[in-house]
């Protein structure tokens, strides 16, 4: 396989970073979090952009009472037709890990959206998945050891029991992960951001027979010297095509959207 030395643009924007990919009503959908102009600041907020993405379009705009900051979407369509999205969400604008947690909101058309409301608390940079009319919810801690967790939601999304550990044998951790898991294959796949000795530098696939135990399969992107690599989603049609944040430093605050095909 090849591996990729990130940029490549698809959208521009101040600071803008996690997308997710979904098909809404035969059309490829594109919706990413951050800050499109300096004007945005200091309210993180959600966009969804058809594609290819020109005009984007704020949906999920903070502040909601207490709740000032959203990013890191993630969506099912359930199977009553509706929409449920996972977000980080956050009561402060100062960035404390102590202030995230796991919101939802729900949309019949992917435009207009329900008042998030939390879901989980201790726990953040939500990864959602539908299999078999469940919800299953990958998650980071907000406290060490910050590992791979997944909730069963259950068939309604917002059901919350207790959370299994995710296992991989790599001696560093990831976070931004996305999941898919595809029936055709019956495959569990992840694209995750590799947190080991210099964060948001590479981004690596990994696959799994059951969503829990994992195997590293390959590093896919890797930043420029000097750069960023963040925040991966995988097309819904193949985890060969990516889009992430990515930046040519590493301040965290400059990322732009970028795609990329791995594939051999």
């Amino acid at each position: 396989m090849k591996l990729i030395i990130a940029l490549s643009l698809v959208l521009q924007g101040f600071n803008i970073y996690s997308p997710e990919i979904v098909i809404q009503n035969n059309q490829t959908v594109m919706y990413f979090g951050g800050w499109m102009s300096a004007t945005d600041l200091p309210y993180d907020a959600i966009y969804r952009c058809p594609m290819p993405c020109t005009n984007p379009q704020e949906v999920i705009a903070p502040p909601y009472g207490s709740l000032v900051q959203v990013n890191d979407p993630t969506l099912v369509q359930m199977p009553a037709g509706y929409w449920i999205m996972y977000m980080t969400g956050s009561t402060s604008l100062g960035g404390e890990l102590t202030s995230q947690g796991i919101y939802f909101a729900t949309s019949w058309d992917g435009i207009a959206w329900s008042t998030p409301q939390l879901l989980i608390s201790g726990y953040w940079l939500p990864s959602a998945v539908l299999k078999d009319g469940r919800v299953y919810l990958y998650v980071n801690p907000t406290v060490s050891p910050n590992k791979q967790w997944r909730f069963d939601l259950g068939t309604s999304g917002v059901s919350v029991g207790t959370p299994v550990i995710t296992n991989h044998v790599q001696p560093y951790n990831y976070a931004n992960v996305d999941v898919a898991y595809h029936p055709s294959i019956n495959l569990w796949q992840m694209v995750a951001e590799n947190i080991g000795d210099l964060p948001a530098s590479q981004i690596d696939y990994l696959y799994s027979s059951d969503g829990v135990n994992w195997t590293f399969g390959q590093t896919i992107i890797t930043a420029p010297t000097g750069g960023s690599v963040r925040t991966p989603a995988m097309h819904p049609g193949t985890a060969y095509y990516i889009y992430y944040g990515c930046s040519n430093t590493r301040d965290g605050m400059s990322n732009q959207i970028c795609f990329e095909d791995w594939s051999p």
